[in-house]
């Protein structure tokens, strides 16, 4: 729907591995490729997977990072990635502004399996305007594929009485 490059990643130890992409019609970033991974403070996928994990490793992650920064916007201190954390969980999905490379925005959501785990993220990345000019937008999309996903892979959300 965006036209935008699509990431799933998984977790793998202290990273968000790309195990899929689907390439957008506009801007082809090269920054994660299938199979290469982001460190967990780094992007919205990444920190879609971060913010998911249980508290104790949330802290592990924050004692052990080096908590790179790779542009003046990249979350690079604790308090900025628990900051972070806490948006996340409160809004469903995660929106990364810059801090990989500038002028690049995501938005990302979790997927969830049969048990409501989540095991992975998507998020749909490209050029800033592109993205977050209408962030609202783009977040529904990211978050009804994601439910999409999940559904597919077992998950059945809560229903209210």
């Amino acid at each position: 729907a965006t036209e935008e490059t699509v990431y799933l990643c998984i977790r793998q130890g202290d990273e968000a591995l790309c195990v899929d992409r689907i390439d957008g019609l506009w801007v082809q970033s090269l920054t994660l490729r299938i199979g290469e991974g982001l460190p967990l403070h780094l992007g919205a996928a990444s920190r879609v997977l971060l913010a998911h994990e249980s508290v104790a490793f949330r802290r592990g992650y924050l004692e052990r990072a080096s908590l790179e920064r790779l542009t003046v916007r990249t979350p690079a201190t604790r308090a900025a990635v628990e900051r972070e954390v806490r948006v996340i969980l409160a809004r469903g999905y995660a929106v990364s502004d810059g801090d990989v490379r500038l002028g690049i925005a995501s938005v990302g959501a979790p997927l969830r399996d049969h048990t409501g785990a989540v095991v992975a993220a998507v998020s749909v990345g490209g050029l800033r305007p592109s993205i977050l000019d209408d962030e609202a937008t783009t977040a529904a999309l990211v978050r009804a594929s994601a439910e999409r996903i999940s559904r597919a892979l077992g998950h059945e959300p809560e229903r209210l009485p």
